[in-house]
């Protein structure tokens, strides 16, 4: 009995294996013909294929087992691509036999496609990727004029720039292929009586992909207003339209109420104006025509002449109506000046006759005989009568020290030795930034004599007096200033003072500093008195003792025999030739 059980169980299993199935999968690209095997994960690539047509692919199911083998679905995804032939699901192939169906890519426009086939065999899925490109020819079409590009399509109109009568406005046609598949463009044409097509290539005309081809569009306006026609290339067609502009723009100059026409090239001479004032004329634009007119630019090429207001460009000028500009004439200096007017493309020359100004009146520098070192006295100036035109000018710091040393310090509360000023037309007070009467100045901490000269113009022409104005500011020599006294650093027997001060004759013979014991203490030395003359003259001769003028601090360490708290208090005064300051203390304690 056992062994008829093994030999049934042997011949189960070999039943068993001759009756499993083996599913083979392929295709066939038509277009190519060649059977491909595939599998799971496999692509098939479709040949470039114009839209309205399809390309073919067989897929191809084959049972090479020997039982039959089921397919239980076939599924499509991605745009242009479906499938055909295939029998109802589940279908079943039998030994030796094949079950047959058609991927058909169909792009319904240019570009790439991608897609997905899954087939559901015996219970596994086969995912398959499909890739295709659809091929058109894909025509673009653009205006192209100075303003930039404008696509054309259709239900648009093409706007050609507006144009004068008598003139020819034009733009570029362009026509791009921007498909897979050459364009073929057999006529060209525009209907209307102001339009005409210029430099057409040979017709017919081929476009390959990527190429693209271009024409004139040329407007030429047989009356003002507006003209409209239509553009016809091969099967597209588009309203094309234009406007004849048909204003007519005079110039002419007032003065008063005199009024002389302008001719484009002609010229206007402005009545004489003295240096610094203002003579006006004003340029009339007047439009003659039956349309409006525009006016895009106007200039004028030198200072002298100049647009006190300017409408806002570009300023638009009904039939019959004027634009009037006021142009001013300063000149800034004696003599002819000429300029010209530019008004869109048309020139007019401008001249006008500088006459010199009249001499200036007296003129007062307010500013104090005497300032001490440190001080910051004002300085403000005043004419003895008004004077007829604007006044410009300067105030400007000099310095004569007594010891052989500038003092840097010495400027303008506003930075620097120069200042500047205005004096305006009719009045006598000089303006000093914004509202400013007057302007103060750092008289430094240097002994010597300050100066300070003013200078004066009536536009670029100077019409400082001779000699010009100045004033004098004495700074005296002095004796030292200590102005700052302080303990540094100290030890169990010595203690550092810092000695801070200035002296307007920039030198300093000796340091006398007197002690004053603490409570119960006795000190045996009570004033020192040291002699500086040596470090104080290289201090005040060495370049960065010159950029501090008269200004010091001198380090002085003391060594105390025995206990420096016995030393309660230090005061210090400074020695030179005009005598000595007035002591200055600190506490140690």
């Amino acid at each position: 009995m056992r062994t008829l059980l093994l030999l049934s169980t042997l011949l189960a299993a070999s039943l068993s294996a001759q009756v499993t199935g083996a599913l083979v999968t392929s295709y066939i690209l038509a277009a190519e013909g060649n059977q491909v095997p595939i599998g799971d994960g496999g692509a098939i690539a479709f040949p470039g294929t114009p839209t309205q047509q399809t390309s073919t692919a067989t897929f191809i199911i084959a049972n090479r087992g020997t039982a039959p083998a089921t397919v239980s679905g076939v599924t499509i995804t991605g745009d242009g691509f479906r499938v055909s032939g295939l029998p109802l699901m589940p279908a079943t192939i039998a030994p030796d036999r094949e079950l047959r169906f058609s991927v058909i890519f169909a792009p319904r426009a240019g570009g790439a496609a991608q897609g997905i086939l899954r087939v559901n065999l015996a219970g596994r899925v086969l995912n398959i990727s499909l890739a295709g490109e659809g091929s058109s020819a894909a025509l673009i079409y653009e205006f192209v004029t100075a303003g930039g590009v404008v696509p054309i399509t259709a239900g648009s109109t093409v706007e050609l720039p507006e144009t004068p009568l008598g003139s020819t406005g034009s733009g570029v046609v362009r026509i791009r292929n921007n498909g897979t598949l050459e364009a073929r463009i057999g006529a060209a044409a525009v209907a209307g009586a102001a339009f005409r097509l210029a430099d057409l290539p040979p017709l017919p005309v081929t476009i390959p992909p990527g190429g693209a081809i271009s024409f004139a569009l040329q407007f030429t306006p047989q009356q003002a207003g507006a003209a409209s026609g239509t553009l016809i290339v091969g099967d597209f067609s588009v309203a094309v339209r234009g406007t004849g502009v048909g204003a007519l723009l005079t110039l002419a100059a007032r003065v008063g109420d005199s009024v002389t026409p302008l001719s484009a090239g002609g010229s206007f001479t402005f009545p004489n104006a003295t240096v610094g004032s203002v003579a006006i004329a004003y340029i009339r634009i007047t439009n003659s025509g039956n349309t409006v007119g525009a006016v895009n630019g106007i200039s004028l090429s030198v200072p002298a002449f100049k647009f006190p207001t300017l409408p806002a460009l570009p300023a638009s000028i009904a039939p019959g109506e004027t634009l009037e500009l006021a142009i001013e004439f300063t000149p800034a200096e004696p003599g002819t000046i000429t300029g010209t007017l530019q008004i869109d493309d048309r020139e007019v020359s401008l001249r006008g006759i500088g006459d010199a100004p009249p001499p200036l009146p007296g003129v007062t520098l307010q500013a104090p005989e005497t300032a001490q070192p440190l001080d910051q006295p004002p300085v403000s100036l005043q004419l003895a009568e008004p004077y007829p035109v604007d006044v410009t000018g300067s105030l400007t710091l000099s310095f004569l020290s007594e010891s052989f040393g500038d003092d840097p310090n010495i400027q303008f509360s506003t930075g620097g030795r120069s200042v500047p000023f205005r004096i305006p037309a009719g009045s006598t007070e000089a303006i000093f930034g914004e509202v400013a009467r007057a302007v103060p100045f750092q008289a430094g901490t240097v002994a010597g004599v300050i100066t300070v000269t003013a200078a004066f113009n009536a536009g670029s022409t100077a019409i400082t007096p001779v000699p010009a104005p100045s004033r004098t500011i004495n700074v005296p020599a002095g004796p030292p200033q200590v102005r700052n006294l302080q303990a540094g650093e100290r030890s169990t027997n010595s203690f550092q003072l810092l000695v801070s001060g200035i002296s307007s004759t920039r030198s300093i013979t000796r340091l006398n500093l007197q002690f004053t014991a603490a409570p119960e203490a006795d000190l045996k030395t009570s004033s020192l008195s040291i002699d500086v003359e040596g470090p104080f003259t290289a201090w005040y001769g060495s370049t960065t003792g010159r950029s501090f003028g008269s200004q010091f601090t001198a380090s002085l360490v003391i060594n105390v025999n025995g206990d420096v708290g016995a030393v309660q208090s230090v005061s210090v005064s400074a020695v030179n030739a005009q005598g000595t300051s007035s002591p200055v203390s600190v506490n140690l304690r």
